[in-house]
């Protein structure tokens, strides 16, 4: 179990301040591509508000930059801001291509009114999760524990000590104002009271955080799987209701036990999930490559956004169960998911970006999606018909007056219809790609990057395909550069290095390079592999409550 912590370093007597001369010009030393993303503009173009996320390099933060919300970046400067006025903290914790993020940023975010309140009573903090997943996971845990359940955006409320007393999801403006305005009632008038609140959720998360020694029960894999079957969707694949995520960690373990110790329920569990989930919608039948998660119970309608580490493991499970099966589609699926990472998420360093959003012009999924319409004029007569039989134009791929590409039955398709299909899916393709794109979140993660590591090159092996494997290396030699000093650093923007690494950059990369050793039986990858794992347990292993921390 991995243990989380979050150091606080406080120096009372010392706040640094950034007057707003120097945000100003942070501001005007943006280059000509810099566009403030608000509402606020005066007559020259120009945004009327800058906040402290001027400083930052986060795409997340710099969206933020020009609310009227006066925000701080998770800092020293914010908490120390907070202890000397006797302030609670406003933090609120999302990412660049998150759709509900971008709602109340529109709502609340950059709305006078809210940031008035939140002005005047809180001292307000925006966290990127993708850069500092330690801090995000802190909150996700105080919010699953208040509430049962969490997601993004994640807005909490929390004293300047770090220690939280509410925190919740995605609110509407009015409902936000309300909350506040209760939070600060309260601080005014029973301040301790809301204290011991946040001391009582510590002590709660703390002592569920409490290990003690004892042997691994030999079954617990049997047990696990166990239990990922009794949750089965045998009808949609997948496990448990909507929303659905493809929890690519039990598809990769049901393959591996399967190879193992092959039994039916198994092997079920792994081909109506991954059928399904090709089928379109959740899969970019047009480009290839798999949104975040479906809204619904039949991998139909997805979040558009795409996340790095989705296709890296998603490719994985695809790449696997095609070795496991030989099933051509999914190893059609495989190949189509890094040749789009490979076309459209790769850095000119050769690292890979983080995610696209699901908005484009202002709405989600607008980039994706189809009206009948436009697949009319795209193609003639004879080519609609032929995309009419095997795509669903019914109103079930309906998605707001529009289309998801979908399959109507993918397993009654064979090697020579998707001749046919491809010729077809191109003309889209060569459509879209003139369309305004979804915004890309150009930070490249050393922890995601690192999981393509081994996606490339087994679907080199496996499928014979040398551009694969040569991918898979260069991304190898590429990561290496995140160790500057014998210090490995978490994230680089625009080949700037930044934030020291987390545990899971750590123990991504060991697995990373422990792949090309295997590949190319080089002992300086092994070599590597094994520093890495020394210097890892010796930052991270938790010597009295064990486990890994964060």
């Amino acid at each position: 179990m991995f243990r989380i912590f979050i150091i606080f370093i406080f120096l009372p007597l010392l706040v640094w301040a950034h007057p707003m001369n120097e945000l100003e010009q942070a501001y005007t030393n943006k280059d000509k591509d810099y566009v403030p993303r608000t509402q606020h503009i005066d007559e020259q173009g120009r945004a009327k508000f800058v906040n402290h996320l001027i400083l930052e390099s986060s795409p997340y933060l710099l969206q933020h930059a020009h609310n009227p919300v006066n925000w701080y970046p998770f800092s020293d400067e914010a908490f120390n801001k907070a202890k000397l006025e006797n302030k609670p903290i406003f933090i609120s914790i999302g990412y660049a291509t998150c759709h509900w993020c971008h709602v109340m940023e529109e709502e609340s975010f950059d709305d006078l009114q809210v940031a008035e309140f939140l002005n005047q009573h809180f001292i307000s903090i925006k966290v990127d999760r993708e850069i500092r997943p330690d801090v995000d996971a802190t909150y996700m845990n105080v919010s699953q524990l208040i509430n049962g359940s969490g997601g993004w955006p994640l807005n909490a409320v929390i004293l300047s000590d770090g220690k939280a007393f509410f925190a919740g999801t995605y609110f509407p403006k009015d409902q936000l104002l309300d909350i506040l305005s209760q939070i600060q009632i309260l601080w005014q008038n029973e301040q301790n009271k809301i204290i011991n609140q946040a001391n009582d959720i510590d002590k709660v998360l703390n002592k569920a955080a409490n290990n003690t020694q004892g042997d691994i029960d030999k079954s617990i894999v049997s047990k696990a799987i166990k239990a990922m079957l009794s949750n089965f969707d045998e009808l949609e694949g997948g496990f448990g209701e909507a929303p659905k995520f493809p929890h690519e960690s039990m598809l990769l373990l049901l393959i591996d036990v399967h190879k193992r110790h092959p039994n039916d329920d198994q092997l079920n569990a792994i081909t109506i999930t991954l059928d399904t989930m090709a089928s379109g919608g959740f899969y970019d039948t047009v480009g290839g490559g798999f949104h975040r998660y479906s809204t619904d119970n039949s991998w139909l309608i997805p979040h558009f956004e795409k996340m790095l580490y989705n296709q890296a493991q998603l490719s994985l499970v695809y790449t696997r169960a095609y070795q496991l099966t030989k099933n051509p589609l999914y190893k059609r699926i495989a190949k189509q998911t890094l040749d789009y990472v490979l076309r459209e998420m790769q850095d000119a360093n050769g690292g890979f970006f983080s995610a696209t959003d699901a908005d484009s012009e202002g709405e989600e999924g607008t980039f994706f999606v189809w009206s009948i319409q436009e697949l009319k004029r795209v193609f003639n007569q004879d080519e609609f018909k032929h995309f009419n039989h095997y795509f669903d134009l019914s109103s079930h791929t309906d998605f707001e007056g529009n289309h998801v590409i979908r399959f109507k039955e993918i397993n009654d398709i064979n090697e020579d219809d998707y001749l046919k299909i491809d010729k077809l899916l191109n003309k889209l393709y060569d459509l879209r790609i003139k369309r305004l794109p979804p915004l890309t979140d150009n930070k490249i993660l050393l922890s995601w990057n690192a999981l393509m590591v081994p996606s490339l090159l087994e679907a080199g092996e496996i499928f014979n395909e040398v551009k694969y494997t040569q991918a898979g290396l260069a991304l190898a030699d590429y990561l290496t550069s995140f160790n500057q000093d014998n210090q490995f650093y978490r994230v680089s923007i625009d080949n700037q290095l930044q934030t020291i690494a987390l545990f899971e950059d750590y123990a991504y990369l060991a697995n990373a390079y422990l792949s090309v050793f295997d590949q190319t039986n080089q002992q300086i990858w092994l070599d590597r592999t094994i520093q890495l794992v020394k210097d890892m347990t010796q930052k991270f292993w938790d010597k009295t409550q064990f486990g890994f921390n964060m």
